[in-house]
């Protein structure tokens, strides 16, 4: 009797090419399942505007729901838009012309406030307003002990007087 040797490697070599067929069989299905997936959910996005999670609570019959948040999103768009107007406008300064003479108040991130006086388009006299300072609670310092009492600790801030900026 005589023994036959096998080729052990080719059996392997092929077990594993078709393992390995069969992974990227299973990746392709995946992929295919996902992209038709997602194709559908921005095909049906494009067609009501509306996410899937939005498509989800009108389906169960919240329109009230749907509506108030449409609402909230343009309240708040409509904030942002003016805050950002008040922050051009407070950047811009103010201007006021005197025939030749034009005074132009800024109001700085600090609080003070810069008045340049031009004449003829030359700058005549610049100085800067310091504000005036109030003291506020300091909310994000620990409070602190004295004399047995806990006693919250304070900070300086601009206040800005209304009177000043309309007299001055």
């Amino acid at each position: 009797m005589a023994i036959e040797k096998i080729d052990n490697s080719s059996l392997w070599a092929k077990a594993d090419s078709d393992v390995k067929k069969k992974k990227k069989e299973q990746t392709g299905d995946f992929r295919a399942i996902l992209s038709d997936t997602i194709d559908a959910e921005w095909n049906s996005f494009v067609e009501t505007g509306l996410t899937p999670a939005d498509q989800l609570v009108k389906a169960i019959g919240g329109e009230r729901a749907l509506e108030a948040k449409r609402a909230l999103q343009r309240e708040r768009d409509e904030k942002a838009e003016a805050k950002k107007d008040e922050i051009q406008r407070k950047s811009a300064g103010s201007v006021s012309t005197n025939g030749d003479v034009e005074t132009i108040t800024k109001h700085m991130g600090d609080g003070s406030i810069m008045v340049i006086t031009t004449e003829g388009g030359k700058i005549v006299e610049q100085y800067r307003k310091k504000p005036h300072l109030a003291p506020e609670v300091d909310v994000s310092r620990p409070m602190k002990l004295q004399n047995g009492k806990l006693v919250p600790q304070m900070k300086w801030v601009p206040k800005q007087s209304l009177a000043e900026e309309l007299f001055s």
